[in-house]
């Protein structure tokens, strides 16, 4: 059997993003500015922010299992944009179902489970559509101030599957009255483009990020 190969611009048509940070920076609402139609999966039950639109629908599933269980459905899809509102509320939904103190074992489970979402919206995004995973904003060595870092709140093992996964790591906040998104790298804060080019100042919107990112 030969080998199969495609060109770069072809192997480059991949699109998973991580959009993290504190609460009210504008990550769901962000959501809303994509063009073409949007999927919003709905652990944070925070879509009621916004406007009416008929190019987004909302899937709000109760379970770890009732998402697993859409993926096939949505890789046939015709979603341009596929959304999981939050990656950090679907692992306290996995944790609720355990009895404290979890054991190792039981996070280890968890953490498989929030592997395989990842894996499987990493492939969606092999399939044409943009995928945005949301977190919420976790802060790292509290106690020394000078190594202060902001990064995803996941568990550790779950971030570095994500990092790895992920072409873009970008991280939400306010600036005045405007809500802003930070791509460029900055010592505090855990942030990634991989793909050449790209400028990475002042975005406003998830639709200005997929944009300046696909060119």
């Amino acid at each position: 059997m030969g080998l199969k190969f495609v060109d770069l611009n072809q192997a480059n048509q991949r699109f998973l993003s991580v959009v993290y940070g504190p609460p009210g920076s504008g990550k769901t609402y962000s959501s809303g500015t994509l063009d073409g139609k949007t999927l919003i999966i709905d652990f944070d039950r925070g879509t009621s922010a916004l406007p009416p639109n008929d190019n987004i629908k909302v899937f709000a599933p109760s379970s770890y299992e009732e998402l697993i269980s859409a993926m096939f459905e949505l890789e046939n899809s015709d979603f341009d944009n596929i959304v999981l509102d939050t990656i950090t509320k679907l692992q306290s939904v996995l944790v609720s179902g355990y009895t404290p103190p979890i054991q190792v074992k039981e996070w280890g489970i968890i953490s498989s489970k929030l592997i395989k979402i990842i894996d499987k919206l990493d492939f969606l995004s092999t399939k044409g559509k943009n995928v945005i995973i949301l977190a919420q904003e976790k802060i790292l060595d509290e106690d020394t101030p000078a190594k202060l870092m902001s990064t995803v709140d996941i568990l550790p093992s779950v971030r570095s599957n994500l990092t790895a996964a992920a072409r873009v790591i970008a991280r939400t906040y306010i600036s005045g009255d405007e809500y802003k998104i930070a791509i460029s790298k900055h010592a505090h804060r855990i942030t990634k483009v991989s793909v050449f080019g790209v400028d990475t100042e002042d975005l406003n919107s998830f639709k200005e990020l997929i944009e300046r990112i696909g060119k």
